[in-house]
C-alpha cells in the first residue's frame, strides 16, 4: 500500500540541530482551512510503500541524523509508521512524528516502546477550532454523527485531555507548535492554550500562509510585532513567567 506521497532526502528545518529525511503520509483526519499541505488531506495520492521508504532511508542512513514523519495526520497508518520507526531506530537514528494529538493512545505507545524521540504537536486551540476541521468521515469511524455537537465535544475533550497529559508526563518528548491567527486566536484562547502546558517548554507560533487559504477571507494572519503584543497583558506574564515557557516565531525568532 503506498501511503507516502513525497519525501524531502535532506533537511536542516524540521527536526531541530538535526540533520533530516522527511516524509509526507497521505490522508488526515482534519481539513484545516489554513493546511499547509492541503493536498495530503486526501487519502488518494500515494506514491510510496513503506518498503520504498525504508530502502530510499537505507541508502542515506550514514548522511542523515533523524527521520521526520509528517502528513496529513501519519499515525492513522498507525502499524506502517510503528514498522518504519522500528526499522530507522535499528539503524541508530532520531525520530520525529507530527501530529495533530487527536491520536493520543497511538503517541503514547510510541514513545513507551521508545520508537521515536520527539512529537511535533499540532497545538490548534481550544475545541471550537477541532470540531470546526473534524472530517466526517474519521467521526464516523468513532461512531459519532458530524451533527451530534454534544458526542463531538465529550469526543474531543477526551483526547484534549489524554493529550495534555502525555505532554506533562513527558514534556521532553514535544515539541508544541501553533499556527496563529485572527479570530480564532485571541488573548484569550492563547492564555487558555499556555495554562495547559507544562512548565520549562518552548512553545512555537508559525505564521498562516495566505496562498494556502484560496478563498477563505476570514482567516487573517498576525505581524510578528502583534505576536508579541498578544502576549503582552499583566496576567499573560504572570503566568509565562510562572510557567517559565519560552515562545518562538515561525521557528527562527525568540519573541518572549
Amino acid at each position: 500500500m503506498k501511503i507516502i506521497s513525497g519525501i524531502v532526502p535532506l533537511s536542516l528545518n524540521d527536526y531541530p540541530k538535526e540533520v533530516s529525511f522527511v516524509l509526507f503520509t497521505q490522508g488526515c483526519n482534519l481539513s484545516c482551512s489554513y493546511c499547509f499541505n492541503k493536498e495530503l488531506i486526501s487519502f488518494d495520492g500515494g506514491k510510496y510503500s513503506i518498503a520504498e521508504i525504508s530502502d530510499l532511508i537505507s541508502k542515506r542512513k550514514n548522511f542523515i541524523s533523524a527521520v521526520v514523519i509528517t502528513g496529513g495526520e501519519p499515525l492513522l497508518h498507525f502499524d506502517e509508521i510503528r514498522g518504519l520507526c522500528s526499522q530507522v531506530k535499528k539503524w541508530g537514528l532520531k525520530v520525529k512524528i507530527d501530529s495533530n494529538g487527536l491520536l493520543p493512545d497511538y503517541i503514547a505507545r510510541l514513545i513507551r516502546e521508545n520508537l521515536i524521540d520527539k512529537v511535533g504537536l499540532d497545538f490548534k486551540g481550544n475545541i471550537d477550532i477541532y470540531r470546526r476541521f473534524l472530517q466526517e468521515k474519521y467521526l464516523g469511524e468513532n461512531g459519532i454523527n458530524i451533527n451530534d455537537r454534544k458526542k463531538i465535544d465529550f469526543f474531543l475533550i477526551k483526547k484534549y485531555t489524554e493529550i495534555y497529559n502525555l505532554i506533562r508526563k513527558y514534556p521532553d518528548k514535544f515539541f508544541l507548535r501553533t499556527t496563529v491567527y485572527k479570530p480564532d486566536h485571541s488573548p484569550e484562547i492563547l492564555y487558555q492554550q499556555m495554562k495547559a502546558l507544562p512548565d520549562d517548554i518552548t512553545w512555537f507560533l508559525q505564521s498562516l500562509n495566505k496562498k494556502k487559504l484560496e478563498n477563505n477571507n476570514d482567516l487573517i494572519t498576525y505581524k510578528k510585532n502583534e505576536i508579541s503584543d498578544l502576549f503582552d497583558s499583566p496576567d499573560m506574564k504572570l503566568l509565562r513567567k510562572r510557567k517559565r515557557i519560552k515562545i518562538m516565531y515561525d521557528f527562527q525568532d525568540i519573541i518572549l
